[in-house]
């Protein structure tokens, strides 16, 4: 499994930067922090040894050493808080001793993201990688069909989905339609797909 999985991800066209180039390397590098850092925070939780507070050091250090890779990493809080969600029940009745292990990965990644507008200025209202709002769900659906299409079909999919971003970008009603119409699709397929677990 584990060969195929580094096959599939050595051949498939949308990681061909992170195989290829030798400056993408980081991406490696912050992929394996974050499996690591996944794999120990597992391991905290569900271990019955004593010493399980190692797990969450190790944890929080794979945190640090994938920021210094990529910025991917940012999302670690949010995969563990998910995970903790569908998979362990907390059972401390008090809210902030639930909290209290998500603590140091905020601040981490609260110093991180200070450290690189300080550093960088890439947080800024201004440049490349400034966030507008007002376009956030346009941005995350486009890029989900962008990335879904490139992975199933593979680069053939980049010219239809240019054509189609420009111009949904002059056509925006259109666009809330499709996103609209889009959610209902998904909405239903998961709902079959639900009833069909059960």
């Amino acid at each position: 499994m584990a060969f195929l999985s580094g096959l599939f991800f050595l051949i498939h066209p949308i990681n061909a930067e992170a195989v290829l180039w030798i400056s993408t390397t980081s991406h490696l590098f912050a992929g394996l922090a974050y499996i690591w850092g996944f794999l120990a925070y597992i391991l905290w939780r569900t271990s019955k040894w004593r010493g399980r507070g190692l797990f969450l050091v190790l944890t929080i250090i794979a945190y640090i050493v994938g920021l210094t890779c990529h910025e991917m990493m940012v999302t670690f809080p949010f995969v563990i808080i998910i995970y903790d969600l569908i998979f362990e029940k907390l059972k401390s009745p008090k809210w902030h001793l639930k909290i209290l292990p998500y603590l140091p990965f905020g601040t981490i990644a609260l110093i991180y993201l200070w450290v690189r507008d300080m550093v960088a200025q890439a947080l800024g209202p201004s440049g490349d990688y400034n966030y507008n709002l007002k376009n956030l769900v346009f941005n995350f659906f486009g890029n989900l069909v962008g990335y879904l299409g490139e992975l199933s079909i593979g680069f053939r999919f980049i010219p239809i989905y240019d054509v189609l971003r420009d111009y949904l970008r002059s056509h925006k009603a259109l666009a809330v339609v499709g996103l609209f119409l889009g959610l209902i699709i998904a909405f239903k397929f998961l709902r079959k797909l639900n009833l069909k677990k059960r």
